[in-house]
């Protein structure tokens, strides 16, 4: 996640000093405005819970409580339905290395190769408050859950089915170029899904996660 951030804004900055027409000549030449083709990527941190209900499957381990931030990346791929509007097919994706445990029994650190991850794809919908610049964006669509040893190959991870998902941002852009916007955006995520698998009943129930999150975005448009 470090090397994507140092790499934004490397390209942002370089798209930045290659700018060189006057605002006004671009906004008549159909720059800085968000029509046509549309690509947003945005890294951040991720901060909230996953809460597993194992049903009584699992003895002590019934109730789990994951916690934890994690690095957050959000992509969306799509164009304008009309000036302002924007349809995406969206792409959001967590992982949280070494969360916090918490069960009846009391509360673990895991160790950083211990990773929770979860993955949400969906169709977004985009629009932004002009001359603001301000933007509300909302994502719908279907999601899953890993839990994985990344270190230890031989171990199968813990993955759910797809269940439903919803993500909601807002947040701020400043023009860098004809095209390019940077910004900052805060975002509200949920993903609710279940496992069920007879080889791993301990691990069988509901899973739900609540999140919030601080992105860094960078937009072409």
């Amino acid at each position: 996640m470090r090397h994507v951030v140092t790499s934004v804004l490397a390209l942002a900055v370089l798209l930045g000093l290659s700018s060189a027409l006057p605002a006004a000549a671009q906004a008549a030449n159909g720059d800085r405005r968000h029509d046509g083709f549309f690509l947003s990527l945005s890294p951040g941190v991720a901060f909230g819970s996953t809460e597993a209900d194992l049903g009584g499957n699992a003895g002590t381990w019934d109730n789990i409580t994951f916690r934890g931030p994690g690095g957050l990346l959000d992509l969306k791929i799509g164009g304008a339905v009309r000036e302002n509007v924007i349809l995406s097919a969206d792409l959001i994706a967590r992982n949280v290395p070494g969360p916090r445990l918490e069960t009846v029994g009391g509360t673990e650190t895991l160790d950083d190769d211990i990773v929770l991850s979860d993955a949400t794809l969906g169709m977004g919908l985009t629009y932004y408050v002009m001359p603001a610049n301000i933007f509300l964006s909302g994502t719908l669509g279907f999601g899953t859950f890993r839990l994985q040893n990344v270190d230890d190959e031989d171990e199968e991870p813990v993955d759910t089915k797809a269940g439903l998902s919803f993500h909601a941002k807002v947040g701020k852009e400043w023009w860098v170029s004809r095209n390019w916007g940077l910004g900052v955006a805060l975002g509200y995520g949920f993903l609710g899904a279940k496992r069920d698998d007879n080889a791993d009943a301990d691990f069988n129930g509901e899973y739900a996660s609540h999140k919030l999150y601080v992105l860094f975005n960078t937009t072409f448009n």
